[in-house]
């Protein structure tokens, strides 16, 4: 334990996870999945961001990108399950994280961008289900 500056108050550094295999939450994971309990398929922290492409659009390259993404991160590739009575995170290996595609170029520009608005603020409803990995979608 180390004392922070300007408090009497003890805090636990954070440590990079050595563990393989599933491990204990975190505090801030053990309120988000009793938060989840308390009201099941709200999407109140789901967090939704559009970001503007500019450009030639590559398919692969934007699978690959976002693919290599989820594998740097453990956290994108972590879910939570009950594990002998004690809620544990488990990272998986590798995550295959779909990106379904949706092509808008037929509709004319005004349409096309309330289509767009529309069809974000839907994804942004939907729920992830905390014991499957990838806790992220694109």
């Amino acid at each position: 334990m180390m004392k922070s500056k300007g408090t009497a108050e003890e805090v636990r550094p954070i440590e990079r996870r050595r563990q393989t295999g599933p491990c204990p939450l975190s505090f801030a994971q053990e309120q988000f999945w009793l938060l989840d309990q308390m009201v099941p398929g709200s999407p109140a922290y789901n967090i939704v961001d559009v970001i503007a492409i500019n450009g030639e659009y590559d398919a692969s390259a934007l699978k690959g990108a976002l693919d290599e993404l989820v594998q740097r991160y453990e956290i994108l590739r972590t879910s939570i399950s009950l594990i002998d009575g004690q809620l544990m995170q488990i990272v998986s290996l590798a995550s295959d994280l779909p990106l379904p595609e949706v092509d808008l170029t037929s509709l004319p520009e005004l349409e096309r961008a309330r289509e767009w608005t529309r069809i974000a603020r839907e994804e942004g409803q939907k729920t992830f289900d905390l014991s499957q990995p990838a806790l992220v979608r694109a």
